[in-house]
């Protein structure tokens, strides 16, 4: 299901061929370059008409799909076509050779490969149209009682909410009182050009009671430990419909495949459960980090909850436009959000903010801009002068390798320590 070289762990060496021509859609613009999705051009013109991940998983355990990576200041011209574009972004077919300021990733773990674009223009809209068929997760959307009824089954009292160490990424566990994971927001790490910002101490997650995955967002810092651990394919992944590459694609494909994918219904807004509510951003399609999935869980007894946001701006949460938290993990690793609104702090026993972000990331997170922001809306920073500090970040490694951050609803808490009875698991929180 998931045997496709791209998400493979095993691949060291780069590729002996690449192709010539591809199929590419941006994937995420950043300060100094762009990230574009990209299949063969190739290999899909020969594909017969795919409608939905359904049927592209009959193929993606060999499609060449790959991730280019563009100075930004060279393609100014593209940058200007995403701003333009609504909420269908174009298509573009592209055409390289080897060697240049570009990189050709074909394995989200491995090195890439440098490459020149030497040429590019848009692809016709009855060839756009069989691409965004072939990777649309639409037509495979879940009721919201399957949704409910997958919620409803985390059972046992959430004590713990767990920020793991993943480098440049995010994965989060709701945590019993022995630290095992009830259900995971995020499963992700770094990949790509932040690949070693992965702890090499980090052995595996836990999958002591088959904890269901509630993906925030389609992005691959927060999916990537789907393909790394054969114990995360096995497990129930809650997914939101947004805009997919064919490298998002192809996951969801060996998911759907396994029986083991719920996509969450265009209409649900939100769903209750025990302590946790899911609810549905509301940014902009166009915008894969502010239209995806959010949480907030509730303290044990009752206690003001603890907000997760994925890559989510505070104003495209619901709940944080107006709720009051003991805890928060701030959005996008700390990135710039382009908006100043942050929830007041409420200075609740064991409130904290957490990053997580991996050190000498690509990104430059956590932004400075971010940090002030959250210290003047009522959370202290160390880093600002606050006292007592309560911001924490994941990169912060014990002895062990390790930073994973425990949050809780009780001030001072003692860690319990992690037990599940694997041998491999390593997601022990070490920090509070």
């Amino acid at each position: 299901m998931f045997d496709n070289i791209f998400l493979r762990t095993d691949i060291k060496g780069p590729k002996d061929e690449i192709p010539r021509r591809l199929y590419v859609r941006i994937d995420a613009i950043e300060p100094d370059h762009i990230v574009y999705d990209a299949v063969s051009a190739q290999f899909f013109d020969g594909l017969p008409p795919i409608a939905g991940i359904a049927g592209w998983a009959e193929y993606s355990s060999k499609v060449p799909i790959f991730l280019l990576v563009l100075p930004s200041p060279i393609h100014s011209s593209l940058v200007q076509l995403f701003e333009n574009a609504q909420a269908s972004l174009p298509w573009l077919e592209v055409v390289i050779s080897r060697g240049g300021d570009a990189q050709l990733f074909f394995n989200l773990f491995a090195e890439p490969l440098p490459v020149t674009m030497d040429d590019w223009q848009v692809v016709p809209p009855s060839l756009a149209r069989r691409l965004n068929a072939a990777v649309d997760l639409s037509g495979s959307a879940s009721s919201s009682a399957q949704i409910q009824s997958v919620v409803d089954g985390i059972t046992g009292k959430i004590e713990w909410v767990g920020i793991y160490d993943v480098g440049q990424g995010n994965a989060n566990g709701l945590c019993d009182m022995f630290e095992r994971p009830l259900a995971y927001y995020d499963l992700g790490g770094g990949v790509a050009a932040n690949r070693s910002t992965f702890p090499a101490a980090m052995g595996d997650f836990c999958y002591g009671v088959s904890p269901p995955v509630i993906l925030s967002h389609w992005d691959h810092d927060h999916w990537s430990s789907g393909p790394r651990y054969k114990g995360a394919q096995g497990l129930v992944w809650i997914v939101p419909i947004q805009r997919l590459g064919a490298t998002h694609a192809t996951f969801a494909a060996g998911l759907l495949a396994a029986r083991k994918l719920l996509v969450w219904p265009s209409g649900l807004s939100s769903i209750t459960s025990g302590q946790m509510t899911i609810v549905k951003c509301t940014g902009a399609a166009k915008s894969r980090n502010h239209s995806g999935l959010a949480m907030s869980v509730r303290g044990p007894g009752g206690e003001p909850p603890i907000l997760l946001t994925g890559d989510a701006r505070y104003s495209a949460v619901p709940p944080a436009r107006h709720g009051s938290f003991t805890s928060i993990v701030a959005p996008h690793h700390g990135a710039d959000m382009k908006s100043r609104l942050v929830p007041t702090g409420t200075s609740q026993a064991g409130a904290r903010v957490a990053y997580s972000f991996g050190q000498g990331n690509t990104y430059g997170h956590p932004a400075t801009v971010t940090e002030q922001d959250h210290h003047g809306s009522g959370w202290p920073h160390g880093s600002r002068g606050g006292s007592p500090p309560i911001e924490r970040t994941t990169c912060n490694r014990t002895s062990s390798g390790l930073g994973h951050i425990g949050l809780g609803w009780r001030r001072n808490p003692m860690l319990p320590g992690h037990t599940c009875g694997s041998l491999t698991c390593t997601v022990g929180l070490r920090q509070t």
